[in-house]
């Protein structure tokens, strides 16, 4: 298992170097990447495979600003805080890894709005004892090996002082200007707390198309991983033998007198619904493969990093022109790449049974957008962050909620069982609860 791969980039515009993008991540490996000026509305939705995406817009809902965390789908996380305020706009998602709970926050802060140590102060506090806060501050102090010093960045070196707080950067500029008066500098950079510098290695990345130069942090210490989930039914489950089996071994005509008896009741029930299933699905494969580029594309990306570095050390017009020549190829290069994949796709589906209603399932999911889990919150507004946790919550949740009449308990029948009892078929009341 490799160490945590974070990634800090203002993209300048994420939707349009999306493809770029997924190339990126898959191929170095990367576990999260902290987003800075993403200029997403609610009119974008991104989706990357194996990924999952946060994101805060700008609070004026215009193409400008905003954050973004995109981070591996099996890397334990939950989703921490929001800010959209015009003057920060920051995502941050907490991560397991084997050094506790980390997180992980995307920060921009546009260069026009003022911010006082107060509202730094208020920011970083919402991030807990242990965090890495990594984006574009646009504010420039020798702290983080900037070339100049700049007002806000005494603001926000005063605070980091004050907080206790370290930063990580490379060194190096980062932001580097179309315009040949301007000088690159430093603004992309790392703000830590309750972590050691010396568990971080850092280097500068020529891989992305934007104005600023993405940075690699390599934490030593390695995430956690969750389990990959299982269901009970699914395209192979035998749905005729599953009816029989419950058929042989549910039995209907049992007492529901006290809290026991439902108790014991409902425990015979969930164990032989889950046999049932058990027996009657084959445990599903992961099949999912990644996009694989040609070899021409992955040639041209190099090409790309070669004439980029060219560009940043000597700013000359025809430097500027053979990388926009370069940068332009690659773009169409991956366009017609997934273009031509998404053709592939499309004419293989059908709307028959031969191909599992396919079509349907596309359409389907292409209209429905992916929405992370967010993590429970418990009744002393604490998260439950483990699976004992979590179950805990439900559990005095039911509890509360569904409680026996205890009036004419003797008499009347629970919801649930009066449910199945009105149904013709209790069997097929089950399938179809198991189905949705």
């Amino acid at each position: 298992m490799d160490n945590l791969k974070i990634v800090i980039w203002n993209a300048n515009g994420l939707q349009q170097r999306l493809h770029e993008l997924k190339i990126f991540l898959h191929t170095n490996n990367i576990d999260a990447i902290l987003i800075s000026e993403t200029h997403l509305t609610t009119k974008n939705h991104i989706k990357i495979p194996s990924y999952n995406v946060y994101d805060t817009k700008h609070p004026s809902g215009k193409a400008h600003g905003g954050t973004a965390i995109i981070i591996r789908q099996d890397i334990k996380q939950f989703f921490h805080s929001s800010t959209a305020e015009t003057h920060t706009q920051a995502t941050a998602v907490t991560i397991n890894t084997t050094h506790g709970n980390i997180t992980l926050a995307a920060v921009y802060s546009p260069p026009k709005h003022k911010i006082s140590a107060q509202q730094y102060e208020n920011l970083f506090k919402t991030l807990g004892n242990k965090f890495i806060a990594g984006g574009d501050y646009n504010a420039k102090h020798n702290t983080w090996d900037s070339k100049t010093v700049t007002p806000r960045g005494r603001i926000l070196e005063q605070v980091i002082r004050k907080l206790s707080l370290n930063t990580i950067s490379t060194g190096e500029p980062t932001y580097w200007p179309t315009a040949r008066e301007k000088t690159p500098d430093l603004l992309d950079f790392a703000i830590i707390k309750g972590l050691s510098k010396n568990n971080f290695k850092t280097q500068s990345s020529l891989d992305l198309t934007s104005d600023h130069s993405p940075v690699l942090l390599n934490f030593l210490f390695k995430p956690l991983h969750s389990s990959t989930s299982s269901h009970f039914t699914n395209n192979t489950t035998k749905w005729d033998q599953f009816r029989e089996y419950l058929e042989e071994h549910i039995n209907c005509n049992i007492p529901l007198k006290s809290p026991e008896q439902i108790e014991i009741a409902v425990m015979n029930l969930t164990d032989t619904i889950q046999k049932a299933c058990w027996l009657t699905t084959k445990p599903e494969e992961n099949n999912w493969k990644f996009l694989s580029y040609s070899e021409q594309i992955l040639q041209k990306i190099k090409e790309k990093r070669k004439f980029k570095s060219i560009w940043q050390r000597q700013k000359t017009p025809i430097n500027k022109r053979r990388l926009n020549a370069i940068t332009k190829e690659v773009k169409h290069l991956i366009q017609t790449h997934c273009n031509e994949e998404f053709h592939t796709y499309i004419t293989n589906l059908s709307p028959y049974e031969d191909t599992n209603y396919s079509l349907w399932k596309a359409t389907k999911r292409l209209k429905r957008p992916t929405i992370p889990a967010h993590a429970i919150k418990k009744s002393d507004s604490n998260w439950a962050k483990s699976p004992t946790e979590k179950a805990t919550v439900f559990a005095e949740y039911l509890q509360n909620i569904f409680k026996p009449n205890i009036t004419n308990f003797t008499d009347a029948p629970t919801d649930h069982s009066l449910r199945i009892a009105n149904e013709t078929d209790p069997i097929e009341y089950l399938q179809r609860l198991l189905k949705k």
